[in-house]
């Protein structure tokens, strides 16, 4: 009897771990929203504007709902859409996205092992970004180095991302759901903004949904091209890799769950993932390394920890302020220690001990103050995307209606939670993937503890809020049809 009631006690912490854990940080999500709020007032939200929001996706919803070419009108309006933006705020290439852009170039030259030999340079202590500007230089190798023709490109990344939302969704829930979710992600007001700025996090983006795809078919060969797919984000953004581990934790949970009976099946799971995904990092390491792109490796950092340095003390080492792109913090500590990268590694992981041991209240303080900016400020995508409409009402509405959108979003989420019985009456396909998009989203809330932040970097976590919200917002919808469906018979009565 003991034993069956610690059976029990497992199976009901395991069934609901993940959600706690979730609710937990999306409640920390929302008290940094409201200090966000208190401080910056112009930032208040009133009711009515949410409300807005979502009469926007109903009527959306109605329209396209029993549409069988969805999908194809989605990604023509999206790009329309960005394709509209970016012609009328005429986005310039600002800052990291222009040092990229250069980069591609000296690729397409030839030259790019010039700056990338080079100690001092951008392309040396910031290695990993090799990945996304080989993948630039390929399109301007075809189509021309254009501005234009990039911006092309990431609208077209863009555009599929908001149509696989919908496939990821519909293999989750259903296809209605799958629409909502859709809808949901391409009104986003800050990733319509960004859509013209030439970002790593457009195209590794819409390889992760494949990825996420691939991974909900539960077949051996489709772990192996989740686990390439998850390669490739991480090779174009390196913090694709928290999707990884959020397969890894998802599959592991699983296995609790299921007390065991499925071990076998797991373990082979995730020794494909992690095999393919680490076989594929290699081999372009490999390769880049071997046609003298780079001197050591694109995957592996030279400057091993600056991430942390910046994310638990807010500075670099000795506290010189960033002048540009190319000469930030880093570049200014590495210049005081004469560009040796041994010396510059360990001095970071010295001062790392130094902030988690010795000096932890008052690193614990600024993680506090600087988790404000992740999860409670509006994204600064537009700051970098604003070029033809800076400091005009167009550029106010976008910045303070597109942070209505974030709060609101993350509001439906713990609702999804708290009303999950009455939800869940809904038969949805493999609903259990929806404890996935909860792990990721908590991963990199995690992750970014630690490392450096800006509000910006919440991107990945837009996709899975949307995945999330979306089974909330069909219910309320089916709750309004039945209720006008009362109301009709009624009236006829």
């Amino acid at each position: 009897m003991t034993e069956k009631v610690e059976k029990n006690i497992l199976n009901v912490f395991f069934s609901n771990v993940v959600n706690v854990v979730f609710v937990s940080v999306i409640i920390i999500y929302l008290i940094y929203c409201t200090m966000y709020q208190y401080y910056n007032p112009a930032f208040k939200i009133t009711l009515i504007l949410p409300i807005i929001y979502g009469i926007c996706i109903f009527c959306c919803y109605k329209f396209f709902e029993k549409s069988k070419k969805y999908e194809v009108i989605l990604f023509c309006l999206s790009f329309f859409a960005y394709l509209i933006w970016g012609v009328f705020a005429r986005s310039p290439a600002v800052s990291d996205y222009e040092v990229l852009i250069n980069g591609a170039k000296e690729v397409v030259n030839g030259t790019f092992s010039a700056l990338s030999f080079d100690k001092t340079n951008y392309f040396y202590f910031y290695n990993f970004q090799v990945g996304f500007v080989m993948y630039l230089a390929l399109i301007m190798k075809i189509f021309g180095s254009r501005l234009i023709v990039l911006k092309f490109f990431e609208a077209v990344a863009m555009s599929l991302s908001n149509v696989l939302i919908c496939k990821v969704a519909s293999v989750t829930y259903d296809r209605k759901v799958g629409i909502i979710a859709s809808l949901i992600y391409s009104f986003l007001l800050f990733n319509i903004a960004g859509s013209s700025i030439i970002n790593n996090q457009h195209i590794s983006t819409f390889i992760i949904l494949l990825a996420i795809l691939m991974f909900m078919k539960e077949k051996k060969k489709w772990y192996v091209g989740s686990g390439i797919m998850v390669a490739l984000s991480a090779i174009l953004r390196p913090s694709s890799i928290v999707f990884l581990l959020g397969f890894i934790v998802f599959k592991i949970w699983k296995m609790f769950l299921d007390k065991f009976q499925n071990w076998k099946e797991i373990l082979v799971c995730l020794i494909l993932l992690c095999i393919s995904y680490v076989s594929v990092i290699k081999i372009f390491d490999y390769t880049v390394v071997k046609m003298s792109i780079v001197p050591n490796s694109a995957i592996s950092a030279n400057a091993k920890y600056f991430k942390f340095i910046l994310g638990l003390d807010g500075k670099g080492l000795y506290g010189i302020p960033t002048k540009n792109a190319e000469q930030t913090q880093v570049y200014f500590d590495l210049e005081k220690l004469n560009f040796d990268y041994d010396v510059y590694n360990e001095e970071c992981k010295n001062k790392i001990s130094e902030l988690c041991l010795e000096n932890f209240r008052g690193t614990f303080r600024r993680v506090m103050k600087k988790m404000v900016t992740f999860c409670g400020e509006y994204d600064n995508q537009i700051e970098f995307a604003n070029g033809n409409i800076k400091d005009s009402i167009i550029n106010d509405v976008i910045i303070y209606y597109g942070y209505i959108q974030y709060v609101s979003l993350l509001c439906v989420c713990l609702l999804v939670v708290i009303l999950k019985k009455f939800i869940n009456k809904e038969k949805y396909n493999k609903e259990e993937y929806n404890e996935l998009f909860k792990i990721i989203f908590v991963l990199f809330f995690c992750a970014h503890i630690f490392i450096e932040v800006q509000s910006r970097y919440r991107y990945d976590q837009y996709v899975m809020i949307s995945l999330i919200s979306a089974p909330f917002l069909y219910w309320i919808f089916e709750r309004y049809n039945e209720l006008k469906l009362k109301y009709i018979i009624k009236n006829n009565e």
